[in-house]
């Protein structure tokens, strides 16, 4: 199988499509099927997965990033939240605020998720967007508290992008924002230090001239 290299040279990026990337998420699922697929294998996980790819696309393309960084930004697009698997249903359904002891639970499915994907040769560049994507540029996020360039380029774009598909979507505790007030949400954000501003300054005006403006389901 042909393989790429990133810009790094450290790492082999697999040829992937994102049908390959979604059975590999749902044999997994299977794996554990003890568990609820919630959030990661539930009946919007397609419509949300498929929007991180476009946003990503339309993001790591105004970022100027390579094929190879392109490539491995579309499977952890799929893929990052692939450690929400080991997390029980009440925590990832609860209506309410989380308490401590949840938060701290929840935390832990980015290492879950690095764990699972781990033994698979072809999903070692993916595992930085799986274990660091709720890293934050002041170094306030977990699970490493990375801080500024440590986070590599690829995990703070995902970052921006699945930050604003957030506050997009509904979730249990709260409903969609409108767009504009996502993205006002998202740059204050970035003034107080949790985005990398390099990265908002790209993605915010793509945000309101391309990015879909319903709310997402």
């Amino acid at each position: 199988m042909a393989t790429t290299r990133d810009t790094t040279g450290s790492r082999r990026v697999g040829d992937s499509t994102p049908e390959r990337d979604v059975a590999f998420r749902d044999a997994i699922c299977s794996l554990m099927k003890g568990r609820r697929c919630v959030e990661v294998a539930g009946p919007t996980t397609g419509h949300h997965s498929g929007r991180l790819r476009m946003y990503c696309e339309m993001l790591g393309r105004g970022m100027g990033l390579g094929e190879d960084e392109m490539a491995v930004l579309r499977r952890g697009a799929v893929l990052h939240d692939i450690g929400k698997l080991g997390i029980p249903a009440s925590i990832l359904l609860k209506p309410g605020a989380l308490s401590r002891e949840e938060r701290l639970v929840m935390e832990r499915h980015t290492v879950i998720g690095e764990k699972l994907c781990r033994p698979v040769k072809s999903m070692s560049a993916v595992l930085p967007l799986i274990r660091h994507h709720h890293e934050h540029y002041d170094g306030t996020g977990y699970p490493d508290g990375l801080e500024g360039a440590s986070i590599p380029l690829v995990v703070r774009v995902l970052q921006v992008v699945d930050a604003y598909d957030a506050l997009r979507s509904d979730r249990p505790y709260r409903e969609a924002m409108p767009a504009d007030e996502a993205v006002d949400v998202l740059h204050a954000e970035t003034e107080r230090g949790k985005w990398d501003p390099s990265v908002m300054e790209v993605a915010i005006p793509i945000m309101r001239r391309r990015m879909p403006l319903r709310r997402a389901g």
